[in-house]
């Protein structure tokens, strides 16, 4: 009898190391087919091919997030620096490969903005690497020719950058973070306003806020970083009343006291702040060095050890200025004139959003903002506009997927609501209907 029992368990195991193995390479499948959609160019006659491939396959809209997070990645067996060239632009980045990276486990990131001085995609050098802060995080060093970060071309090149890093690294999407100096911390305020669901975390410095035309920082968009961490740098010599007047804004916003972090170095100019001479083992050579530590660079790897980014907010500010930066956490909004802003609120089942200049607006739903398995009331302007329970969608997946590459932001349902004509204008992927 207990020999029976011994056989039976032998080929119960059997059956689910195979089961497990026939999972583990449709998996796999799955993930190099969503690679092939992702690389395609958007409307092309290939990208057509690559999506059926992939419906072909009959996978379930959840399953898009978890292939690909599962993807397999180069392994590296030694700290390196790569050069990485972007399809589509004629610009590339260098990223630091940390110890242990095996491309299996996710490594948190920093993207590092050159000033004007610095090389382009050379970001890193005599910053934060050099100076020995952040040897545990890819480190990554954009270029988009000029250092105009806040430009709406240099900032599209920047993040489809930032979009092929987390696409071709194991990178941590909930743990990117954003800094530069000067110009560079310029841009990296800049963007973090108008983008801040790509981070967990901001380190502009000696570099004022800037607007997209210049110095002209509008205050109102600070609102948009009430779900983000940020590190503000100056020099008191450094002309810092922008600076200053950036503090002043942020600490009057709700939640972002425990955000929020100032540092003033006092009889510093336009430069690093010098710190403490220490001792380290280099990155690339293993052999021990000493330096005078860039104060700015301790400080912001302080700053941002263990910040996490919440890529699904319950409660969203967002204001955008001009026809360029329409994206927000989950929804994507079209402005009907120059300031436009929404308030968003995501209660049990029940989302409720309060806009204001805004044409139309798109709600993207994730099992993680609400249960998709039970009835969804959206509230637009005190306006009830859909009650039912949302249909999950393949398309949608793996349209927000190759949108941003961001496994953690791969949502299952859209829908667009017009707000000119008071009528929706696009069906949306399905619904079940309900009349309760």
């Amino acid at each position: 009898m207990r020999r029976r029992i011994f056989v039976l368990a032998i080929l119960g195991a059997a059956v689910l190391l195979a089961f497990g193995s026939s999972g583990r390479a449709a998996s796999a499948k799955l993930a190099r087919k969503i690679i092939e959609y992702i690389n395609t160019d958007a409307g092309s006659d290939r990208e057509a091919v690559a999506k059926q491939a992939i419906l072909d396959m009959k996978p379930k809209p959840e399953d898009i997030a978890e292939a690909f997070s599962g993807r397999k990645l180069k392994k590296y067996k030694q700290i390196e620096i790569e050069e990485v060239d972007v399809p589509g632009t004629e610009k590339y980045y260098s990223i630091i490969i940390p110890r242990g990276y095996n491309g299996r486990k996710k490594f948190p990131m920093v993207v590092c903005l050159h000033g004007g001085g610095s090389t382009s995609g050379k970001g890193y050098e005599g910053w934060w690497w050099v100076h020995g802060q952040l040897q545990d995080y890819l480190v990554m060093a954009p270029t988009v020719g000029q250092s105009h970060w806040w430009k709406p071309q240099e900032k599209k090149i920047l993040l489809r950058e930032i979009r092929h890093a987390l696409l071709n690294f194991a990178v941590d999407p909930d743990r990117v973070c954003r800094g530069g100096f000067p110009t560079g911390g310029a841009g990296t305020g800049a963007i973090g306003r108008r983008h801040p669901h790509h981070c967990a975390a901001l380190g502009p410095a000696a570099g004022a806020p800037r607007g997209e035309t210049g110095a002209d920082m509008d205050t109102r968009l600070f609102e948009n970083l009430t779900n983000t961490y940020m590190l503000i740098q100056h020099g008191s010599k450094d002309n810092p009343e922008v600076s200053r007047l950036a503090e002043h804004r942020l600490k009057k916003i709700p939640g972002m006291k425990d955000r929020f972090k100032y540092i003033e170095y006092e009889g510093v100019g336009h430069e690093h702040p010098m710190g403490k001479k220490i001792e380290y083992k280099s990155i690339m050579d293993g052999k021990r060095k000493s330096l005078t530590q860039a104060q700015d660079a301790a400080d912001f790897a302080k700053f941002i050890k263990k910040k996490k980014r919440t890529p699904l907010p319950k409660e969203v500010i967002f204001i955008t200025k001009g026809p360029n930066d329409l994206e927000s956490y989950w929804f994507d909004v079209e402005a009907a004139t120059y300031v436009a802003r929404v308030e968003a609120r995501a209660e049990g089942n029940e989302i409720r959003l309060t806009t204001k200049n805004i044409a139309a607006i798109t709600v993207y739903l994730h099992p993680k903002l609400v249960d998709m398995g039970k009835q969804v009331k959206i509230i637009i302007d005190k306006k009830e506009v859909f009650r039912g329970i949302p249909q999950k969608s393949i398309e949608t997946a793996l349209e927000t997927l190759k949108r941003d590459c961001d496994a953690s932001r791969v949502f299952l349902w859209k829908k667009r609501f017009d707000l000119t004509s008071g009528g929706e204008k696009e069906k949306p992927d399905g619904e079940k209907k309900n009349s309760g």
